[in-house]
């Protein structure tokens, strides 16, 4: 009986301990009146042969005994009898019925996903608190236990930090034996584990927290074998309180660095110019630019200085220097912009202009003498101005001082011409820019000569474009942002570009800065048609040559983005005049040729004739007129032609050993545009032994046509096509440009073509198929069905690639996924099996349909679903090798050299070292504490090679930013052989997805199918694909 009511005692003031509320102090007193019993308990408990828990490791025997009781008030039983009788009697009652068992109670491990009914579900949110960090005294926090657990250990708040409105306190453990605690946030149970003390004992838990009320969370010791103690907390922050630590808001990840002036400068000794860095993407109002670091290559010639956010540019002398800033960016990574200085020394003579007409601005320095127009003409290096007053109160200029005005002949006056507005408009002598010229003004009012001055800006000289269309070459700036087509139309001195981008990836653009894009609606620029497959927007431009600096809007995320715009003049490229739109004043087939006494190269077919835009013109009339645009086996005769003044192209070798007649090409393709039209080839006419092929265009809107170094004109035309007799050399590119009004202005697009009669290859290309089916690449052109139908299955024979002469095979004695040929110019074939042994027939087909394929023109929309084949085809292309054209319609080309690799696993980073090829390394799929190779290592440590995500969740902007131009992926990116139908297509989908985006970004992809193999000789033999694609063939790995 002693023995039973000692142990009562003991365990029954435990309890009483343990369901009393704890404010974070310790129990002394009690703990030590228990302790004196609990020794007394144990030895007797050992004379009637019961054994006592262990204390474990830094533990007390009372922390021990008590933690038994602990754990028998924390099961289920026990809660749902608190929530009736209350806490202590469930305490008593549960504590006598394990005694008279006479069996000690034993803590049953808690799972982390086991889900607690006892916890509260809290927000998170700081309410008015400001975002920053606040501290937490003993005043503000209370801390209990709910129940289980000791008074020993003692619970503090160290701080609270609201971030967005959420906050998240700092709570410290004085036991170092809390590992981890459960908190719910809006429903949801999540775990939360324990972070070492800064040179403390215990441990620290970072969790939500509702403040300025009580919330309930479970947290674990691994003392006793484990227990789950549930604790109650409060921590009181009034919601006026100011935070000791004001939050510091997201800092703008900077990853472009330039200048707004350019990156080249031009100066005069002594001159004195600021020098302004441009961020991308640009910073908000409230940021901070990051510092600078400006350096000078060559102080002596231009020195810099900081000034502000700008530098302060001196040029000494004559010479050239670099100017360079650096900067950190957010992320830590280093960034620079230099631009190229180059200094002239000072100029004693007049400043002028090369010859053409400009438009300038003039200083006059008085109000009442303003000139509101000026038209300069530099010829031979003298210039003149026409200027236009603001008024009509002085009808003459003498060009001197009003005193010598008084004295001359009238014969020196300048007199006036009224301009259609009635404004007064005088031509003077311009003897120098940038200078004072001193002039005299007559009033008519008071009959008296006034001492003005006139100075002519050269900084403001814009060139002034004769008015018509031109092809002009628009430079982008900013990433993902690239312009296919710009059309300049210049009318009365006023230029606007039709600028067509990739696709629809931007649907806005404002000129002006990116902070005000939003809100100034009203000067949005539009795209001329939002059912174009690639935008077009018209821009106003203001000064060639000079950057533009405009915001643009992204149709996907909706947010406005800073990029430039730089129109050229050099190469700018008359196509029309301005009267009609068009470059010609047209063709009639009776002339032969539009300059008189031309050569009439078809002087059997005047009475076919052939005049330009009847089809559009004459009341809707789509008759055919000229040649024949099918193969009616009757020869047609070359278009007639202008010599092409400005050489846009190359004579060509239309020399053919056919005999003259009519042959249906065996293959035609072309390339160039952007897929909307296409170019067909319905035969070719061998006459005196020169090849001439008939090409239409599925278009009715091609004005002419350039080739074999002249203009050419319809021969035929419809109302949906447009068709060309040209002279072609067959079996090899050839170069044209077609003219086409199709978007309101005329624009020409550079194309090549090539036509393939193929008689002497096919028979050989069989002899060598010894009867097997021989594939044949290139005579598909944009037949994509096709296409997917001849890349089912790996090719047993090697295939006859149009153009292309078949020289030997890389057998594979074991692997079975791959195959290499190799044809004339160094050029190999690649072909991998992307089939078998996948989970891909389990996907289905619905994972192919693309509902948008956001950024990505008909073209590259054709070679995106190369990638979709269950064999895909590379055409590895050395260096500087031009390939038969519309190929890349057919299989993926891949050029060498493949200098800025991704590789996505240890294993493709391996094979790379053992080929000697490591360098070419520059993003990698594998963390760098997950890399087992220490040359990558340190390189990734140094930032030579960064981790651009895994193979199948890449980040597509550290790839650009790296250049990278060829991923080598794992095969993780196919579904496994054994995929359910859902996982199947989904990771088809994703795959779909990324090959759409590296189409995008033109970085061909590679799967690595090498562990899906058989056997080690099977996978060590993809050692050979590796050497084809990095050029490095000779090499062998160890």
């Amino acid at each position: 009986m002693k023995h039973n009511s000692k142990q009562f005692l003991a365990l029954f003031m435990a309890v009483s301990m343990a369901v009393a509320p704890v404010s974070g102090v310790y129990a002394e007193d009690q703990n030590a009146a228990v302790e004196d019993t609990l020794s007394e308990n144990k030895q007797d408990s050992d004379e009637v042969g019961q054994t006592e828990p262990e204390a474990a490791a830094g533990q007390t025997e009372l922390e021990a005994a008590a933690g038994q009781t602990e754990s028998s008030v924390t099961t289920d039983t026990s809660q749902e009898v608190t929530k009736e009788a209350g806490k202590n009697q469930v305490a008593v009652e549960k504590v006598q019925n394990t005694q008279e068992d006479g069996i000690a109670p034993q803590t049953e491990p808690i799972g982390e996903d086991e889900i607690f009914e006892n916890i509260t579900d809290i927000s998170g949110m700081a309410g008015a608190l400001k975002d920053g960090e606040y501290g937490v005294d003993a005043d503000h926090f209370s801390a209990k236990l709910t129940s289980g657990g000791s008074s020993k250990v003692k619970i503090e708040c160290q701080k609270v930090i609201v971030k967005n409105g959420k906050a998240t306190a700092w709570i410290n453990f004085s036991s170092s034996k809390y590992d981890k605690v459960w908190v719910k946030v809006n429903g949801t149970q999540n775990i939360y584990h324990a972070k070492p003390r800064e040179g403390e004992a215990g441990v620290t838990f970072e969790i939500p927290v509702n403040l300025n009320s009580s919330m309930t969370f479970m947290a674990h010791t691994s003392s006793m074998s484990g227990k789950n103690i549930a604790y109650t907390i409060n921590i009181a922050i009034p919601e006026d309180t100011v935070p000791s630590t004001p939050s510091t808001p997201d800092q703008t990840v900077i990853t472009e660095l330039s200048f707004k002036e350019g990156s080249e400068l031009s100066m005069k000794e002594g001159e004195v110019q600021e020098l302004t860095p441009q961020f991308t993407p640009a910073l908000s109002a409230s940021e901070t630019a990051p510092d600078m670091t400006w350096t000078s290559s060559d102080p002596e010639v231009v020195t810099v200085a900081k000034s502000g956010t700008q530098a302060e540019l001196t040029a000494v002398k004559a010479g050239t220097a670099e100017v360079t800033v650096s900067i950190k960016n957010a992320e830590g990574t280093e960034l620079k912009a230099t631009c190229k200085v180059t200094v002239t020394a000072s100029e004693t003579e007049n400043k002028t202009l090369t010859d053409g007409n400009y438009q300038v601005d003039v200083d006059t320095g008085n109000k009442m003498f303003k000139v509101t127009n000026c038209i300069l003409t530099s010829e031979k290096g003298k210039m003149y101005a026409v200027i236009t007053l603001s008024g009509t109160g002085y009808d003459y200029l003498y060009m001197g001082s009003a005193a010598d005005a008084a004295e001359a002949a009238a014969k020196d006056y300048i007199s006036y011409v009224a301009d259609e507005a009635g404004k007064y408009t005088y031509k003077v002598p311009v003897e120098s820019l940038d200078k004072g010229i001193a002039v005299a003004a007559h009033s008519i009012k008071k009959d008296k000569w006034y001492d003005r001055t006139l100075i002519f800006s050269s900084a403001s000289a814009k060139r002034i474009i004769a008015d018509g269309t031109y092809q002009v070459n628009a430079e982008a700036g900013g990433k993902m942002f690239r312009v296919t087509d710009c059309v300049m139309t210049v009318k009365n001195g006023q230029m606007t570009a039709a600028v067509t981008l990739s696709g629809q990836g931007y649907n806005r653009i404002y000129l002006g800065d990116v902070n005000n894009a939003s809100d100034d609606e009203k000067n949005w620029i539009l795209p001329d048609s939002l059912l174009a497959e690639q935008y077009t927007f018209q821009i106003p431009v203001k000064k060639l040559d000079e950057v533009m600096t405009i915001a643009v809007h992204t149709t996907k995320s909706n947010k406005w983005d800073t990029r430039t715009l730089t129109f050229h003049s050099e190469g700018m490229t008359k196509i029309a005049d301005s009267n009609n739109g068009n470059a010609s004043n047209g063709n009639n087939g009776s002339n032969g040729s539009l300059k008189p006494g031309g050569n009439n190269n078809n002087p059997g077919n005047g009475s076919n004739g052939n005049n330009q835009g009847n089809a559009e013109n004459n009341n809707g009339n789509s008759g055919t007129t000229g040649n024949n645009t099918t193969n009616n086996g009757k020869p047609d005769q070359e278009s007639k032609y202008e010599s092409d003044l400005n050489k846009s192209t190359a004579r060509v070798n239309s020399t053919t050993g056919l005999k003259d007649g009519v042959y249906a090409p065996d293959s035609f393709s072309w390339s160039g545009g952007t897929g909307k039209v296409s170019i067909t080839c319905s035969k070719v006419t061998v006459t005196g032994g020169q090849a001439y092929a008939t090409i239409t265009f599925s278009s009715p809107h091609y004005q002419y046509v350039k080739a074999n170094g002249n203009v050419y004109y319809p021969s035929a035309k419809t109302g949906s096509s447009t068709s060309f007799v040209i002279p072609v050399e067959l079996n090899k590119n050839n170069s044209v440009v077609g003219m086409t009004t199709a978007m309101s202005t005329a624009h020409e697009i550079k194309y090549t073509i090539f036509v393939y009669i193929a008689e002497a290859a096919k028979a050989n290309a069989s002899a060598r198929a010894n009867g097997k089916e021989v594939t044949v690449i290139g005579a598909n052109g944009s037949d994509s069905s096709k296409t997917a139908t001849a890349n089912k299955k790996m090719d047993e024979v090697a295939p006859e690639i149009i153009g292309l002469e078949y020289q030997s095979e890389t057998k594979a004695e074991y692997a079975k996924y791959f195959k290499i040929y190799h044809y004339d110019q160094g050029i190999t074939l690649l072909e991998i099996d992307m089939n078998k042994k996948t989970g891909r027939k389990a996907a289905g087909k619905k994972w192919k349909e693309a509902s948008e394929i956001s950024g990505l023109n008909p073209a590259e929309q054709e070679q995106a679903a190369l990638y979709l084949n269950k064999v895909i085809k590379y055409l590895i292309v050395p260096e500087n090798v031009e390939i038969p054209a519309g190929l890349d319609k057919e299989v993926i080309v891949v050029r060498q050299p493949a200098d800025h690799v991704y590789a996505g696993s240890n294993k493709t980073i391996s094979l790379m070292e053992e080929l000697g090829q490591l360098d070419k390394v520059t993003t990698v799929g594998v963390k760098k504490n997950k890399c087992k190779n220490e040359t990558i290592k340190e390189k990734m440590a140094e930032k030579e090679v960064i981790y651009a995500g895994t193979s199948g969740k890449l980040n597509y902007k550290k790839l650009v930013k790296n250049k990278c131009n060829l991923a080598l992926l794992s095969s993780s990116v196919l579904p496994e052989k054994r995929s359910s139908k859902k996982a199947a297509k989904k990771k088809m989908t994703a795959y779909r997805k990324m090959t759409e985006k590296m189409t995008l970004l033109q970085i061909p992809v590679i799967v690595d199918r090498a562990k899906d193999e058989k056997g080690k000789d099977a996978q060590k033999e993809w050692e050979k694909v590796y050497q084809v694609i990095l050029g490095c063939d000779g090499q062998s790995a160890e």
